[in-house]
């Protein structure tokens, strides 16, 4: 990638950095606890309650609608958290 064509971000604001480093925190402590091979919804579930004992407010299976050139779509997507 030459100088002209590379591109600068923003940096990320101290407490956006603050929340994803406790959210691959909890992520890492429930795959030591658990290790594979279990449901996602197991994994799902702790990872939530490591994120609230951190302190942080969690909401799972968020609906989410997905806008196309003005086409609504309430189709069932979700999101599996949101910190």
């Amino acid at each position: 990638m030459d100088l002209k064509t590379q591109r600068t971000f923003a940096p990320i604001p101290a407490e956006v950095e603050r929340v994803g480093k406790l959210v691959l925190d909890a992520a890492y402590r429930v795959h030591i606890a658990l290790g594979p091979g279990l449901l996602e919804s197991v994994y799902k579930t702790c990872h939530a309650y490591e994120l609230r004992e951190s302190g942080l407010r969690v909401e799972t299976e968020v609906p989410v609608t997905v806008v196309y050139k003005g086409l609504r779509m309430e189709n069932g997507s979700r999101l599996d958290l949101l910190v």
